[in-house]
C-alpha cells in the first residue's frame, strides 16, 4: 500500500522569511558542515572559504506559496482554510488578507511573486484558487461583512 501525498499547487513567492529546512536539507547541511570543518582544519587558513557551501545549503532554497485542499503553506505559517473567519480582495493594492482566529491576518502580495513577467497572472491564480477554497471550507468568509452601526443602531 503506498502513501499518497497531497497535490499541492506551488508557485514561487518571496514569503519574508527562512527557507523551510526539511529533513533532506538538514542532512546535507551536517554533511557539508563536517566536510567544510575538516578541509579548513587541514588546509588552514584557505580551507575556511569551504563554509560557504554549508551556508548555501542553509540559505539557499526555494521560498514557495504552496495551496493545498485544505491548507496554504508559507515559510513556516500554515492557515487552515477552515479557520478563515474574512477573505479580503484588494485589486488596487494587489492584496489577498486571509483573517482567521483572534484575527490573526495573513496578506499574500502581487509584488512578492518572484517572476516579473507572470507576477500579475500568478497572483490571479492564487486568489482564485485560495477564494475557491474558502468557498468550500468557511463560506461564511466570504458574506459582505454587515456595518457595525447599523448592528449598534439596531440595538438602542
Amino acid at each position: 500500500m503506498e502513501l499518497q501525498l497531497p497535490q499541492l499547487a506551488v508557485y514561487s513567492y518571496n514569503n519574508g522569511g527562512r527557507v523551510l529546512l526539511t529533513q533532506k536539507r538538514k542532512m546535507m547541511f551536517l554533511l557539508c558542515l563536517f566536510f567544510s570543518l575538516a578541509i579548513g582544519r587541514i588546509l588552514f587558513p584557505f580551507g575556511l572559504l569551504a563554509l560557504i557551501f554549508p551556508a548555501m545549503v542553509y540559505f539557499g532554497g526555494a521560498r514557495t506559496l504552496k495551496i493545498g485542499a485544505r491548507y496554504l503553506l508559507c515559510g513556516e505559517r500554515i492557515v487552515y482554510f477552515a479557520n478563515v473567519k474574512r477573505l479580503i480582495y484588494s485589486e488596487d493594492d494587489g492584496t489577498l488578507t486571509l483573517k482567521s482566529g483572534l484575527m490573526v491576518e495573513f496578506i499574500i502580495e502581487r509584488n512578492r511573486f518572484r517572476k516579473k513577467s507572470s507576477r500579475a497572472a500568478d497572483f490571479a491564480a492564487v486568489v482564485n484558487n485560495i477564494t475557491e477554497k474558502v468557498r468550500l471550507a468557511a463560506p461564511a468568509a466570504l458574506l459582505p461583512e454587515a456595518p457595525e452601526s447599523a448592528e449598534a443602531g439596531a440595538e438602542a
